[in-house]
Parts: structure tokens; C-alpha cells; sequence
């Protein structure tokens, strides 16, 4: 198509989102071009501009497409707006969040996704696991995930876990325990990796924690924060769950021996059931069929393991046991015993009672003579 002839610009616009339909973005971006160059007047003298950024943007070529699309944004056309909104998602693909604000912001009442992005890159916000492990004498530390955040301030509290799970039933709440006018164990401040604003950083915080013990872990950056637990101990928990029920083994050591009688608290999030493991660290606690369940155990003061189902799961993903109850080993010979003392009892009641009435009769015989 050639400038001098009718409708040339039309046609020529039709081709390219033809181009664009199809996929053919590299001759998109080159007729485009040319017909930016062809058409210095009309209706779509800016159009071709902005096809040339989208030709552009789907290429990857940032730098032309940047080009195209700034020139559309200033020329307060039809497409400016189409275009200020891609610059930010451009400016956003190459992690430059300031200039993607920017962008976004001039737009943010005209696009919902740009009042979207613009909370997403502006987002400020803390994680960490729920809970983290060490063993006595090892080095134990929290990958902390973080956004929009150069310095946390870590406090970490020595808690009694036992007490707090049966107090908050599930430690679903754990970040909303009240510890106002509790000294914390240790404080202290970790400057953090930078990375380009709005992304999402990870750091290793190294927790100076080296007594047996559970700690409530609190990570705070301005108005944002994250709490866990930390668990130094040498104990670990398997869980099998069963529709009804939870099979927990308590190992301890890296032996992983077995370790028995050892406390487990089970809770479904309404209700608690609990007991101690057998000589081979396990121990039977029922819980209701569906629910995500939270397990503690305890040995000693000071030595737990801890156990969350995952919040996906669901009764039908669960093993059925018909009979779950735990069965004492020592239950036929105490059964055997307690025959044994039945019948030792009936023979001295049985005795007792001929004594009795042979005393009665030699009584007698004696008043009588």
C-alpha cells in the first residue's frame, strides 16, 4: 500500500492487526514501523506507533519498545492511555518499579490492573516458615522472605509450648499472642540483601538460640512482620493420618530412636485428646475426620516436637482404620493376672469361710460340755 492511494492507512492498519492475530509480531514490528514513517498525518498516525510498542513488547525489545510507546503517551491520542498503562508493564518486566509506578499512576482510575500493579509493587510484607527445627549444639536459622524492606528488627521469646497450644487451641493465632511486659530472650537488627523495589527478596537470619527450648520468633520491618516458632530440640515427629485418627511416632536423636513415654496433645481446632508413646515411640490420638489438626509433644520441660496437617487435605485423602484405640502390650497378662488374683481371692474367701464355721462349731461344742 502506498501513502497516495485511498484508504492506504486503513488497509495498512487491518494488515497489521492481522499480523497481530496471527502471531507474526517481527513483520508486525517492521510494517509498523514503516508505516509510521509512510503516514505523518490521519487518524492512525499514532496507532502505528502503539502497534509498533505491542510488536515491540512481545519481542522482548525493550528499548524500541519503550520508544514507540512514550510517543503515544505524550501525544494525548485516542491510544495514550493504552500506552502510559503498557510503558508500566514494561517498565515493571524489567524491575524498574519506580518508573512502572510512574506509569501505573497516571492510569490507576482508567484500568483496575493498574491500581493492582500498583499495590502489588508497592507492597510491603515479611514470611517465614511457621515453624523451624534444630538440633542441641547445631546451628539453626529462618529463611525470612521479604518485600520492599531493607532492615528487620528480630525478638525472639522463650515460650512454654504445651501451655500456649492449649491456650490458643490450634497456634493458628501464634502472631497474635500478647506478650506486652515480656522481656524478650534476645533482640537484635539484620540489614537485608537489596533487591530492585517491589520484588521479593529471601535471607538467612541466624538464630542465637542454643538451649533446649521452643521460642516464639517475631520479625518486624516498619508496620510489617512475620512470627514462627523455633524449635531446639532432639526430638522429631512422624504423622500418619487416618480418617478419625493421627498415628504419631516420636523418634529422638539422630539415631532416630524411638522415644517413649513421651506426652502428645492432639487438637482438631474444637477439641483436645491426648497420651503417651509406647516403648516404640508411638502413640494413637483421635482426631475429627476432615479437619487440619495440630500435634504437640513434650518430654521433660523443655523438649517438643510439633506436627500441622496441611490445609488442603481432606477426609477422603485419609486411610480408614476401622479400630484405631491404642492396645496395651501388657494387656493378656494383666487380664491373665488379674484371673490369677480372682481365684487366689475366691480360695480365701472360700477357706476363710469353712474356718469360720468350723470355730462356730468347736465353740458350740465347748458351751455345750
Amino acid at each position: 500500500f502506498h501513502g497516495d492511494q485511498p484508504y492506504a492507512d486503513e488497509a495498512t492498519f487491518s494488515l497489521l492487526n492481522a499480523y497481530r492475530d496471527l502471531g507474526m509480531h517481527e513483520d508486525c514490528l517492521n510494517k509498523a514501523g514503516e508505516a509510521a514513517q509512510s503516514y505523518k498525518e490521519g487518524d492512525y498516525v499514532d496507532r502505528f506507533k502503539y502497534i509498533r510498542a505491542l510488536a515491540a513488547f512481545f519481542l522482548d525489545k525493550y528499548d524500541e519498545a519503550i520508544e514507540a510507546a512514550k510517543a503515544v503517551a505524550d501525544s494525548y491520542s485516542d491510544d495514550s492511555n493504552y500506552a502510559r498503562f503498557i510503558l508500566g508493564q514494561m517498565y515493571q518486566a524489567l524491575g524498574k518499579a519506580a518508573e512502572a509506578l510512574e506509569a501505573y499512576r497516571q492510569v490507576r482510575s482508567e484500568f483496575a490492573d493498574a491500581e493492582m500493579s500498583i499495590h502489588y509493587l508497592e507492597r510491603r510484607f515479611l514470611q517465614m516458615p511457621e515453624v523451624v527445627v534444630g538440633v542441641p549444639g547445631d546451628s539453626i536459622s529462618v529463611e525470612l522472605s521479604y518485600c520492599n524492606a531493607t532492615k528487620v528488627e528480630v525478638l525472639a521469646y522463650r515460650v512454654d509450648l504445651m501451655r500456649l497450644f492449649l491456650k490458643e487451641k490450634n497456634l493458628d493465632r501464634i502472631a497474635g499472642v500478647k506478650l506486652a511486659g515480656i522481656t524478650p530472650t534476645c533482640t537484635f537488627e539484620r540489614e537485608l540483601p537489596q533487591v530492585p523495589e517491589g520484588t521479593t527478596g529471601k535471607a538467612n537470619i541466624d538464630l542465637p538460640f542454643e538451649e533446649v527450648g521452643a521460642y516464639l520468633v517475631l520479625v518486624r520491618a516498619n508496620e510489617a512482620f512475620a512470627s514462627g516458632l523455633a524449635l531446639i530440640t532432639p526430638l522429631t515427629m512422624e504423622v500418619q493420618e487416618l480418617q478419625g485418627a493421627a498415628r504419631v511416632t516420636v523418634l529422638q536423636g539422630k539415631e532416630r530412636k524411638p522415644a517413649n513415654n513421651v506426652f502428645s496433645k492432639c487438637s482438631d481446632g474444637h477439641n483436645f485428646t491426648s497420651g503417651k508413646t509406647d516403648l516404640r515411640g508411638a502413640v494413637t490420638l483421635a482426631a475429627q475426620s476432615g479437619e487440619r489438626i495440630t500435634i504437640v509433644a513434650r518430654r521433660g520441660k523443655d523438649e517438643y516436637a510439633f506436627f500441622r496437617s496441611k490445609a488442603e487435605t481432606t477426609a477422603e485423602d485419609k486411610p480408614y482404620i476401622d479400630a484405631f484405640e491404642q492396645v496395651s502390650y501388657d494387656q493378656g497378662i494383666r487380664q491373665a493376672n488379674e484371673m490369677v488374683q480372682q481365684r487366689v481371692s475366691q480360695m480365701l474367701r472360700s477357706n476363710f469361710s469353712r474356718r469360720s464355721k468350723q470355730e462356730q462349731g468347736l465353740s458350740a461344742n465347748m458351751i455345750m460340755k
